[in-house]
């Protein structure tokens, strides 16, 4: 019981004791403390400690035993019932309307995944596509989460009920209610992924169009598609038989679009004495055939391309005994667009420990492969700072 509490408590007492002194009784709703004082639980609606909930809907009652809801929740048209309970005493209430809410909560994700699988699976071979949908994918389990854990619109207190031992809360969640405000945000997704559609149209116009448009573009549209994606997917679950809103951009076209310009993308590999000897064309081939592997195009030396890199090697040689040594490999590849534009730099590093006449190739064959992954995995991202 707080301070506060006790100090009501003693002033309820004085006042009964100051009545019976003189000579009135005290009639029981006037001359008892009001049940919130009683009890330590504030009104409904009220302040509670940090971190719990205030409490909602109807005023707790009592029973002997719990309601017949918690075996068997109710069943309504556009509704959802959670129930839960909690062991009695303060906060109570407050715990067993979260763990309510977590219950409809879980209803909801357990449809969303038997939904997710009826989906068709559609696998890219392209490189463009392969790297489009894995770009798509990474958004949307980001956003898919986020949007999980954001707090369900309507769900209230229907009942909630004291037993000697527990505190049971029947809640409930009004599908329209949801299905209202979803509407409204999938509303404003659209809007903001047109602004996107109409940024991509005006640089066309002005000349900037191309791969490095449609990158800089990705880069704000798929999110804004992922979330859109996760609304639509609960909004089949609040509104079944409702119409399904139409998108403002055809995201399946953006998507393809990109991928075209992605295979289209030449790189030329340069590197201007700074490796040196054999160690230069045995890292060039290494890189360009780790590119080719994946899909992506390395044009003749000499030859025009849209993605130039420049690489700067330093070799270490480290003696190990008679007859191994390890060679550690540091290298650099700045990349710049067909302006001269920069676009960033990668740095990895490789090494290589083996007999001497090998451990400067298996050097350059770790830091080869450990460039291109990191290419690959950055390649959006340095095409949209052309």
């Amino acid at each position: 019981m707080t301070s506060s509490t006790r100090l009501l408590t003693v002033a309820a007492g004085i006042l009964a004791i100051a009545l019976g002194g003189c000579g009135d009784k005290p009639r029981a709703q006037s001359g008892a403390a009001p049940d919130w004082v009683r009890t330590g639980q504030p009104p409904e609606g009220g302040a509670t400690t940090a971190g719990q909930i205030a409490p909602t809907g109807p005023a707790t009652v009592t029973a002997k035993e719990p309601p017949a809801w918690v075996r068997t929740p109710p069943q309504q048209a556009g509704m959802l019932f959670g129930v839960a309970g909690s062991p009695r005493g303060q906060g109570a209430r407050e715990s067993a309307e979260q763990k309510a809410r977590k219950e409809v909560a879980a209803q909801i994700e357990i449809s969303l995944k038997a939904e997710t699988r009826t989906h068709e699976v559609v696998t890219e071979t392209s490189y463009g596509g392969k790297r489009t949908e894995s770009l798509v994918a990474e958004y949307q389990q980001t956003i898919e989460t986020k949007v999980a854990q954001e707090e369900l619109p309507g769900v209230t207190v229907r009942e909630a009920v004291d037993t000697p031992q527990d505190t049971w809360i029947l809640v409930a969640f009004d599908r329209s209610a949801w299905a209202a405000q979803l509407r409204t945000r999938i509303a404003d997704v659209d809007q903001k992924m047109v602004a996107v559609r109409e940024d991509v149209k005006r640089e066309s116009a002005d000349g900037r169009g191309g791969v490095g448009a449609l990158a800089r573009a990705s880069k704000r549209l798929f999110p804004l598609a992922a979330e859109r994606t996760s609304l639509v997917r609960r909004l089949r679950l609040a509104d079944a038989t409702g119409e399904l809103p139409k998108p403002g951009v055809d995201i399946d076209r953006f998507k393809s679009d990109l991928a075209k310009h992605l295979d289209a993308v030449t790189i030329a590999l340069t590197s201007p004495g700074t490796v040196g000897g054999d160690n230069e064309a045995l890292l060039i081939a290494r890189i360009t055939g780790a590119l080719n592997r994946i899909g992506l195009s390395v044009v003749a030396p000499g030859e025009k391309a849209q993605l130039t890199t420049g690489l700067v090697a330093r070799f270490q040689e480290i003696p190990v005994e008679a007859e191994r040594k390890r060679v550690n490999l540091a290298l650099a590849a700045t990349f710049t667009g067909a302006t001269g534009r920069p676009a960033g730099t990668i740095e990895v590093k490789g090494a290589g420990l083996a007999s001497p006449s090998v451990a400067r190739d298996k050097a350059i064959d770790d830091a080869a492969q450990k460039l291109v992954e990191q290419l690959d995995q950055q390649f959006i991202d340095i095409l949209a700072r052309f």
